[in-house]
């Protein structure tokens, strides 16, 4: 947007400001104007990572072999809001360091690994991370409604910050067993555009797109909206 034009949209809040009659809830009211010619405002970061390097952790606690795939799904869209949300401005250092999810996959499939030992410190110092952006995945993928050929995504998962020197959790230091997400589509019907794949998918995107927006300043406008939210998109 040019400086003109931004000029112009201010003025025209300012304007409509003291336009409005006395009594009024200015308040509420220049938070409601600005929105309609500004935008929504941004929502600020649950808990900014900075720029210590951080290893982005996703497994089914319960079941680590199953889950496996989802896992790796939610991982990779989680590293992709990262790098285009926080991506480093012209001249200017990194907003975030991530540990090459690469090494990770590495030292997972050595040979006689013993990676499934480890505890999360234990991995995130093997790979040289000062902390560990830990998700336990819970539930995710397509819930069949039983007796109904009707299928709804699903998502859940908690989600925590390790630090790897202590092994005590950064954030949150309210909730033991980290911060909750969770997100269902609608029920839908199977067609051309809604099958089984193409639900869980989405899911896994979604659920991942909610956990990363923890970690940065977001826009309302620049996620998808609820309705969008349940539109499966074709594959």
């Amino acid at each position: 947007m040019s400086q003109r034009h931004l000029g112009l949209r201010i003025a025209l809040v300012l304007a409509a400001l003291v336009l409005l009659p006395c009594g009024c809830n200015i308040i509420g009211a220049g938070a409601v104007v600005g929105e309609k010619f500004l935008g929504p405002a941004s929502v600020d970061p649950v808990h900014p990572l900075g720029t210590e390097p951080v290893l982005v952790l996703v497994e089914n606690f319960r079941n680590p072999v199953g889950a496996m795939s989802d896992a790796e799904e939610v991982t990779q869209f989680i590293l992709e809001a990262f790098h285009e949300n926080l991506k480093a401005d012209k001249d200017k250092p990194a907003k975030i360091n991530l540990i090459d999810h690469e090494k990770l996959l590495e030292l997972r499939n050595a040979p006689h690994s013993n990676y499934a030992k480890l505890k999360i410190p234990e991995i995130g110092k093997a790979l040289g991370a000062k902390q560990v952006l830990y998700v336990d995945l819970q539930a995710s993928g397509v819930d069949f409604t039983p007796g109904s050929e009707l299928l709804r995504g699903k998502f859940s998962a908690t989600v925590k910050v390790v630090d790897v020197a202590t092994g005590q959790t950064r954030w949150p230091d309210d909730m033991p067993n980290g911060y909750p997400v969770f997100w269902e589509s609608k029920p839908q019907r199977p067609t051309d555009e809604v099958y089984p794949a193409a639900v869980r998918e989405r899911a896994l995107r979604v659920g991942a797109d909610h956990i990363a927006r923890l970690f940065y300043k977001w826009k309302p406008a620049d996620a998808p909206d609820d309705d969008e939210l349940q539109a499966v998109p074709t594959l």
